[in-house]
């Protein structure tokens, strides 16, 4: 939500000028083109960020990881987007145990203006940062473990084919994104 109202803002101000002038501040001013455009940005990005949103909670992440693959990303990337799904929620649990730890020792979050606010929040960070390179080095052993990198080909348990279905699918939603392309290629 702050993601898009910063986007909003901050692209009503950079939007070349033209029509009315809703409202002036010195020599910044945000007319009405900047704002439809910047309403424009903002819309696109919650569109692609519920998009996304809605893929990885529907589909598992190992499948999603070897459709990708099988769509031709090279398998150490698979891994990438894997660990990087996988570890993102584990990464927000981690940040909510040491904010409650160091809660529970005394530290306050700071009121104030934004700098004494963010202040407040370093030893929680430099914990997290701490805590994501030990279980960095501990995800690397596990892999070297395994033979991550190794030069054979690798050998799948269960194969991913594309049905119908997935055809079907994908060309509505092709056809649906240039559709969505011409019509906002046509409003400009």
């Amino acid at each position: 939500l702050i993601l898009l109202l910063v986007i909003l803002i901050g692209q009503s101000l950079i939007e070349p000028p033209g029509g009315a002038v809703l409202l002036r501040l010195g020599s910044i001013q945000i007319t009405e083109h900047g704002l439809l455009g910047a309403l424009q940005y903002a819309l696109r990005f919650a569109a692609i960020a519920f998009s996304m949103l809605a893929l990885t909670l529907s589909t598992p992440i190992n499948a999603l990881v070897r459709g990708l693959q099988k769509f031709g990303l090279p398998y150490q990337w698979g891994v990438v987007v894997g660990l990087a799904l996988r570890y993102m929620g584990h990464l927000g649990t981690l940040y909510q145990e040491i904010k409650e730890a160091q809660q529970a020792r005394g530290w306050e979050i700071q009121q104030g203006n934004l700098i004494e606010h963010a202040r407040s929040f370093i030893p929680t960070l430099v914990a997290l940062i701490i805590a994501s390179l030990r279980l960095a080095d501990s995800l690397a052993l596990g892999m070297a473990a395994r033979g991550l990198g190794m030069d054979r080909p690798r050998t799948w348990r269960q194969d991913i084919r594309l049905t119908w279905a997935d055809w079907v699918i994908g060309s509505c939603g092709t056809a649906g994104l240039v559709i969505l392309f011409v019509l906002g290629q046509s409003a400009l």
